[in-house]
């Protein structure tokens, strides 16, 4: 087929063009049409009318397009992509498989001697479409509709040869995913619901062809093989029953209803309709059973019941009680109950030796002088409707005591500074007690610290000091009493010379620091005899290098003395936090923040050292974590909270960075 163009001006113009230039030529009919079935493999006949002179010789060209054929506009061609159907010069035209879908027309051409030729377009209005397939059987479901129950497809008669068939399910209308065969199992989902099976008959060359099966409504299914419904938890008062449904399905849904049989055989439905229930005194005695009503999806609803348990009495809720309070003589003592309950009554009875107390039914009782030297216990008896009654006995009291006929309020003697010495002083009492002695700071016990006397350290420095002193008498009632609260304790004083400090004497434990430099020495010693290794804690070990600046020392409690040449003032170390540090050693968290620490320069040619501490005891074994030397500036190290210290040399300014 070739495509050509196809311009046509409208038969109306022309005829009356050629009227008024009263040319002669031939006149096409007003119409023309196309006739018979516009199908693959049918014959199709352009019907042209009369044309004058009637015997003008007609030619035929027959066209093929996507589109319907359209008459020219002001002589421009509007039927781009149309093409000459080859070969096709007749009045008549069989349909090949190559014009399926396609939209034909033939432009019947007159023409006579001397005369004029005149057109007339024949189109159709339809695209040409293959043959439908004949003696297709109809379509129905057979089988019983209902979930669970197969379904299949019934042909009314045999498919004919060449053809082909596919089915496909429909619920609603729809089509149902998967479900493409000649057969069909409801599923839950289809309850309820309307089922057609659409089969789709196809052959080559020929028209796909559908037929629809009738509609048939998928009923629920009945469920079988429920499990028996049953009960879990203690069947009495106050206890919480719950109903054990089983396995089911996964998707079903429960209904429950509680059910109490009287001993006349009498049922009564309770309101309660939730898997749980509590049963309540008024149904004591009652047998109690639950109907479990389960709907699995796509089933009709079906019921079991439980086996009948009496209702036994509710257990009340009644831990051992105890006893507060102190056990001296005129003290009282008071019933604990904890978490009790429910109870309608409870009744006390305290006992002396096993043995009741006359009057004695309160929550509270009082010590008398016939209590001296016993101990004591409470009964507790707690009832309520629908309960059975408990008993409950609490643990025996210490042995009763008498009070110190004569009490006071320890004090504390000293000055409140490290390194001064606290004295505890208990006061009189009668009679004349044992003591013991628990020092504490800030109300928190301070571990190993039960002398009479207590030396304070740095580590007290800004807190506040008491002493608990324990009063013991045979027969007595032991009683702890706390002094006051010491004035906040300050910093010991500054070391402002040179030589020897006795610790805890002329210096108190704690760390210290000096502006030092490279003269800067000292000794933490367990003696005082320089000249000797023997004794010797720690010293400035930095001191054999030359290295200048801040020193920093832990003087500690177990210190003997402490012996400084060369360092200046030594101060209690405080926080003063800085932004960039010089040569020496300086304390994590008091005067270096923790982060990112630069060095900046400028480099010792010597090289720039440096060294992470954890403590400052002077012994290198036991402080330094890790050391070495910068090789330029410009290395960033980071300070974290399990450094205590940080010792540079050499090293120029380092900065703070970034936390």
């Amino acid at each position: 087929m070739a495509a050509v163009a196809l311009v046509l001006a409208p038969l109306s113009a022309t005829a009356a063009i050629a009227a008024e230039e009263d040319v002669a030529s031939v006149v096409a009919p007003a119409e023309a049409s196309l006739t018979g079935s516009f199908v693959v493999g049918s014959d199709i006949t352009a019907q042209t009318g009369v044309w004058t002179p009637a015997d003008a010789t007609l030619t035929y060209v027959w066209w093929q397009n996507t589109a319907p054929y359209q008459a020219p506009v002001e002589g421009v061609d509007q039927n781009q992509g149309a093409a000459i159907i080859d070969g096709a010069t007749t009045a008549q035209l069989t349909l090949d498989a190559s014009l399926e879908g396609r939209f034909i027309w033939a432009v019947v051409t007159g023409s006579a001697p001397d005369l004029a030729a005149g057109s007339v377009v024949a189109a159709a209005s339809t695209p040409v479409v293959l043959p439908s397939i004949q003696g297709l059987p109809d379509v129905s479901i057979v089988g019983t509709a209902i979930v669970g129950a197969p379904l299949a497809v019934a042909l009314s008669g045999p498919v004919p040869d060449g053809v082909q068939v596919g089915y496909h399910w429909t619920r609603g209308g729809a089509p149902i995913e998967g479900a493409q065969g000649s057969g069909y199992t409801p599923l839950a989902t289809d309850a309820l619901a309307s089922l057609r099976v659409v089969a789709t008959f196809t052959a080559e060359g020929f028209t796909t062809t559908t037929r629809t099966s009738d509609a048939i409504v998928v009923a629920k299914a009945d469920f079988t093989g429920a499990p028996s419904a049953a009960m879990a938890g203690s069947v009495r008062v106050g206890s919480t029953v719950t109903a054990v449904t089983g396995s089911w399905p996964e998707g079903t849904t429960f209904r429950f209803s509680w059910r109490f049989t009287d001993a006349a055989g009498r049922e009564t439905v309770s309101a309660t309709t939730t898997q749980a229930y509590t049963p309540t005194s008024n149904v004591l005695a009652r047998k109690l059973s639950v109907i479990i009503t389960g709907t699995v999806p796509g089933h009709n609803a079906v019921s079991t019941r439980s086996s009948l348990v009496t209702i036994a009495p509710g257990i009340i809720n009644a831990p051992t009680p105890k006893i507060s309070g102190s056990t001296a003589v005129g003290s009282t003592l008071q019933a604990v109950l904890g978490s009790w309950g429910p109870a309608d009554s409870i009744t006390y009875r305290w006992k002396r030796n096993g043995v009741g107390i006359s009057g004695a039914t309160a929550r509270t009782y009082k010590l008398t002088d016939a209590d001296l030297g016993k101990k004591i216990t409470l009964v507790v008896v707690v009832k309520r409707s629908g309960y059975t009654t408990v008993t409950r006995t609490s643990a025996a009291t210490a042995t009763v005591t008498k009070p110190f006929t004569k009490v006071s309020t320890p004090k504390i003697s000293g000055t409140a500074r490290a390194g001064s010495v606290l004295t505890a002083v208990p006061g009189t009492w009668s009679p004349t007690p044992t003591l013991g002695y628990q020092w504490k700071r800030n109300g928190i016990v301070v571990s190993g610290k039960t002398s009479k006397t207590y030396t304070l350290t740095s580590a007290d420095v800004g807190a506040k000091m008491t002493v608990s002193i324990t009063y013991k008498r045979t027969g007595y009632f032991t009683r702890v009493a706390t002094s006051a609260s010491t004035a906040t304790v300050t910093a010991a004083n500054a070391m402002t010379r040179q030589g020897w400090f006795t610790v805890g004497t002329h210096v108190a434990a704690g760390t210290y620091y000096a502006s030092g430099g490279n003269d800067c020495y000292f000794e933490r010693r367990t003696n005082t005899m320089l000249a000797q290794g023997e004794g010797l804690l720690g010293y400035q070990y930095n001191w054999e290098w030359g290295f200048g600046g801040q020193k920093i020392v832990t003087i500690k409690a177990t210190d003997k003395y402490f012996y400084t040449e060369g360092c200046g003032t030594w101060k209690p170390l405080a926080v003063a936090q800085r932004s960039s540090v010089g040569d020496g050693t300086f304390g994590i968290g008091s005067q270096m923040k923790t982060g990112v620490w630069q060095a900046v320069g400028p480099f010792d040619s010597d090289g720039c050292y440096v060294e992470l501490l954890r403590s400052f005891t002077g012994n290198p074994d036991v402080d330094i974590i890790d050391s070495g030397f910068v090789e330029a500036p410009g290395l960033a190290i980071r300070i974290d909270s399990t450094m205590k210290g940080f010792t540079t040399d050499g090293c120029g300014t380092w900065k703070f960075v970034s936390s």
